[in-house]
């Protein structure tokens, strides 16, 4: 696996993110590992451009604040925009079902306007290992604590040229993201005794850089 993105707010701003919308926030009161985390509400992300991939997978840990009220609302986590609609992407979500009003994690092409809707419930106060698999002109795959979950909701014929981590529409919810990665393979969980030098590196990385710089 190829990383193309490594980040883990580590230096306490957005700076290594490519830009954000709306007013993400950068906070400690839960991470998945380090001092900081990212907290975002309806239509907050940062983002990060990527050259033209056709076979990109997005890996975070996530924690949910509040989810979902209205049935058809969601609370998306990690997403990817294709090239030339940038504002119909293709991303990981609590979705409040219409058929049932349950809050479950789902896959939503904005760009096809599918869904892929799995049975498992999404709790607040829950930490979870989310991974989307985007695949051009092919199916989608959202892997939910290193397990294939739910797959379907099909990519169009298109390269993705941006990743974002947040809600990119306006939906309902709050939700904090941590430990992000884009890959070109299947990333999965980190290891259980805690990072690797290489995997620590990178989320501290642009830290180091700016001691050492001064």
């Amino acid at each position: 696996m190829t990383e193309l993105f490594n980040n883990g707010f580590e230096e306490g701003d957005f700076s290594a993110w490519t830009s954000t919308t709306g007013t993400p926030t950068i906070v400690s009161d839960w991470v998945h590992h380090g001092t900081y985390s990212e907290f975002v509400n309806s239509a907050e992300y940062a983002s990060e451009t990527l050259t033209d991939i056709n076979t990109v997978f997005g890996r975070a840990y996530v924690k949910f604040s509040t989810l979902p009220t209205s049935n058809a609302y969601r609370c998306s986590v990690l997403s990817f925009h294709p090239s030339g609609f940038l504002g119909y992407p293709i991303y990981a979500t609590a979705y409040k079902d219409t058929a049932d009003s349950l809050v479950k994690w789902a896959i939503r092409n904005h760009y096809n306007n599918t869904w892929a809707i799995s049975d498992t419930q999404v709790q607040t106060g829950v930490e979870y290992l989310v991974e989307l698999k985007y695949t051009r002109n092919g199916a989608n795959v959202l892997y939910l604590d290193g397990v294939e979950l739910v797959s379907g909701a099909n990519s169009p014929n298109i390269a993705i040229v941006q990743f974002s981590a947040g809600s990119p529409l306006s939906h309902q919810g709050s939700v904090w993201i941590d430990c992000v990665v884009v890959g070109d393979a299947y990333i999965g969980p980190e290891a259980a005794a805690g990072l690797s030098i290489p995997v620590a590196m990178h989320h501290y990385g642009h830290l180091i850089n700016k001691i050492i710089r001064g």
